[in-house]
Order: C-alpha cells, then structure tokens, then sequence
C-alpha cells in the first residue's frame, strides 16, 4: 500500500519552482531563496519519511515546534552561571548563488 502511494505522482512530475519571498523590513530589501516542491518528484517521498521520523523526534528530552516553544523553555529553565550560551545565524546560506 505504502509502496503504490509512493509511487502515484502526476506525469511528469511538476518541477520545483525557485523563488524569492523579499525582506521589506531591511534597508535595502534583499530576497530570501525558496523552493516549492509541492508535487515535485520527492514530496511525497518528504511526507513519508517526516511520518517516520516525527513521532521519534517529539520523544526525545528536549523537542522544540516552534521558536516561543524555545523562549518559554529558556525562560523557564535554571542554568549555571558560567554556562555558555550560543546562537547561530546564517547570513549566507547559498554562497553559490549571486546575491547582489
């Protein structure tokens, strides 16, 4: 059953789209790059694998949905004085793609 709903895609399948959504709150509005791959060749590939993978995630001792599930848990939770806290922001994610 799994394998013919894997297997039942449009013909041919619908090539994912590349676009870009623009950041009207900046300076000089740059545009941040999507891809909709809705009924391209893998999403249902994606849709299969992310129910595999979700009921897994949600188990483990810290999953966080969305970003005020994050603060609520910071906010929340005692941490030593010397802990080191750490953020990450990617500002060039496609390096390969000219962004000017």
């Amino acid at each position: 059953m799994t394998k013919k709903w894997l297997c039942e895609a449009p013909d041919p399948p619908r090539i994912p789209i590349f676009y870009t959504v623009t950041k009207i709150h900046k300076p000089v509005p740059p545009g941040r790059a999507m891809t909709s791959g809705c009924g391209g060749p893998t999403e249902k590939l994606s849709a299969f694998v992310n129910k595999l993978l979700q009921p897994i995630a949600q188990h483990q001792k810290l999953y966080l949905k969305i970003t005020t599930a994050f603060v609520n848990f910071n906010e929340r939770t005692e941490v030593l004085e010397e802990t080191l806290h750490v953020s990450v922001d990617f500002t060039s994610p496609y390096t390969n793609i000219p962004q000017e």
